[in-house]
């Protein structure tokens, strides 16, 4: 969407980082005008501890980030962008004017929009997290606020304590929670400790030691691999109960129905379409036929939704799991490995389901899996599209058609 009103000259761009312009609303709802544009050094349009401590370091004011309005790129990352803000502490100075653009996304309703991204969203979380935890004083960072999932680092500073974390996700992500509690008893030290959870799609989670591990090296995704196995195969015999505890139901032909009413919604003028949908369908077919047992799948199971060290990893984020198949979990775990660097985490993969499923075919399943993967991802990615609001679409706009041609170059490479 090209740039209205003033806005592209209020904003100046950047090659690495972005360029981020934050409008204030008081607690009132009044519109109160926008900050200078600050350098940022991380590119992620979902940080928000940078800009919340930026702006307290210029302007000795105390905000929170409600929500995105503007990204000059088509997809999440660098750039300028432009946020909603609540004042929180303090008296502003001086701020500049809002152009016409923003106001109108600033002070516009969305059914929507997510609870945290709405004047007092914030506020009412923390103080639901204040009771859960019985804390009388609580010193709260706004870590990370996107339309996926808001995150604050939560300490006492009267206790040297381990930080807790409080985590809120959509309606739609909110049996996540009762995801936790089963792997907390299931498997204790496989996922973050939930401490407090509600209806609402909030938890408190204890803090996992170590270190995120984006671009882990080959022997760390060793440890994050025997971590899933260790949850699959617990899964495997608890499939009822997960159903019941409301996780998603994508066995056998449940899958492709998914994936078609999700990217049918979305993307129906996307040539080619149908064909690649009736590939799917044979190939879930297919994949049915190797044998392997329906489990917990994480499903968005990369080096970076894991966290820990040599002594031992967790696995984050358990919104988009579901039951089901559990052969793509391992595609995003090898993301960006050799296949001399990808051989031994294969050769464990399927030593481990032949002893879970000694007449399975774990090898013939992972050669179907790339294309089933990235049809699951490109369904996932358009069914976020429908349910958030479109100043948030940047988030994910690019992927559901990177996805698709993906499987597409598959499908083409197999006639």
């Amino acid at each position: 969407m090209p740039l209205r009103g003033s806005l592209g000259n209020v904003l100046s761009g950047c090659s690495m980082g972005r360029t981020a312009s934050l409008v204030l609303l008081s607690p009132a709802g009044e519109l109160l005008g926008m900050f200078p544009p600050l350098e940022l050094e991380l590119p992620y349009w979902q940080e928000s501890a940078d800009l919340v401590a930026e702006v307290e370091a210029r302007f000795s004011v105390r905000v929170v980030v409600l929500r995105l309005l503007h990204g000059n790129q088509p997809h999440s990352g660098g750039g300028e962008v432009a946020y909603l803000g609540e004042l929180s502490a303090g008296t502003p100075g001086r701020l500049l004017p809002v152009p016409e653009s923003l106001v109108e996304l600033a002070r516009g309703e969305n059914a929507k929009r997510m609870p945290w991204a709405e004047l007092g969203g914030p506020a009412r979380s923390l103080d639901w997290a204040r009771a859960a935890l019985g804390w009388s004083e609580l010193s709260a960072v706004q870590q990370r606020t996107w339309n996926l999932s808001t995150l604050w680092r939560l300490e006492r500073s009267t206790f040297p304590e381990a930080p807790v974390w409080l985590k809120q996700v959509p309606a739609f992500m909110s049996y996540e929670g009762r995801v936790l509690r089963w792997l907390n008893r299931a498997a204790p030290s496989a996922a973050p400790t939930l401490l407090a959870g509600d209806d609402e799609g909030r938890s408190l989670l204890a803090h996992v030691e170590g270190e995120d591990l984006y671009g882990a090296p080959a022997a760390m995704r060793e440890l994050i691999l025997r971590q899933s196995q260790v949850i699959q195969s617990l899964g495997a015999a608890a499939v009822d109960e997960l159903l019941l505890l409301g996780v998603p139901d994508l066995r056998g032909e449940k899958r492709a129905e998914d994936v078609s009413r999700k990217l049918l919604a979305w993307s129906r003028d996307y040539p080619r379409l149908e064909d690649l949908l009736r590939y799917h369908e044979q190939q879930l077919e297919r994949l049915e036929e190797c044998g392997l047992p329906a489990t917990l799948v994480h499903s968005d199971n990369h080096p970076g939704n894991a966290r820990g060290s040599v002594h031992g990893v967790r696995l984050l984020d358990w919104g988009e799991s579901f039951v089901g198949n559990p052969v793509t979990d391992i595609c995003g775990l090898l993301a960006g490995l050799s296949e001399a660097e990808a051989a031994p985490l294969l050769a464990s993969w399927c030593a481990s389901w032949k002893r879970l499923a000694p007449r399975s075919q774990p090898e013939r399943a992972l050669e179907l899996a790339p294309f089933i993967a990235a049809m699951r991802g490109a369904a996932t990615y358009a069914y976020f599209l429908q349910e958030i609001e479109p100043s948030e679409w940047p988030y994910h706009f690019d992927d559901v058609p990177r996805c698709l041609q993906a499987a597409e170059a598959l499908w083409r490479a197999r006639l």
